[in-house]
């Protein structure tokens, strides 16, 4: 199944927190402007998750828990409620930005070729206008290979099952930044620990690990 689900923005301050972590007081989708004049970007368009303005995004877990309350808030009242039971899901997102000239993502792929469980669904959120070149695209059917690019603005995110659907980008010729994260989420009923492991964190898939429950 592939939904799009709407939220109100306003009530989940993604951008800010981010705008005040980067110190950054113009739109998100300048943000690659910002980091070339901080931390200057890597060569190569496989470097998914290890530009240094990813690692200084992921040090927010360690030193500010804002956005960790904004995206559990978000988990709590968005995502189970759209499945109206207990789930198990990702406890940290997955940063992704999708500069200018460049990958978001290394390589078109399916979840399950990294280990993760059929039964999850990933969850994609922008926090910037997601269109044409510079947003996620996605086949409708397991091995169809119909890649269709799904626009999206803030305020909407898109459910898919990434571990059987064949997903990835294009280089970006927007000339702006998409930022965005995404995160895996699944039934409680379907899960099951597992002692393989993530690709980017290197956490196993177990809940105290890669994963968080939701109960009650």
């Amino acid at each position: 199944m592939i939904s799009i689900v709407e939220y109100d923005e306003s009530l989940f301050p993604f951008v800010t927190c981010l705008r005040e972590h980067y110190d950054w007081g113009y739109g998100l989708g300048a943000l690659h402007k910002w980091s070339m004049e901080k931390f200057p970007l890597l060569e190569g368009k496989d470097k998914d998750q290890s530009s240094p303005i990813h690692k200084h995004f992921y040090s927010i877990f360690d030193t500010d828990n804002e956005f960790l309350a904004v995206y559990y808030q978000f988990v709590s009242k968005v995502v189970r409620p759209f499945y109206g039971e207990d789930i198990i899901y990702q406890a940290k997102p997955t940063f992704r930005i999708h500069y200018p000239g460049n990958l978001a993502v290394g390589e078109w792929h399916k979840d399950s070729e990294y280990n993760h469980p059929l039964e999850e669904e990933n969850w994609w959120v922008p926090f910037t206008l997601a269109y044409d070149t510079n947003t996620i695209w996605l086949e409708s059917e397991e091995d169809k290979g119909d890649y269709k690019a799904y626009d999206l603005s803030p305020g909407q995110c898109l459910l898919f099952p990434g571990g059987k659907l064949r997903h990835g980008n294009k280089v970006n010729e927007t000339g702006v930044s998409r930022v965005s994260i995404d995160f895996r989420v699944m039934r409680i009923r379907d899960y099951k620990a597992s002692d393989a492991g993530s690709a980017a964190m290197k956490l196993k898939f177990q809940v105290g690990g890669y994963y968080a429950a939701l109960e009650g």
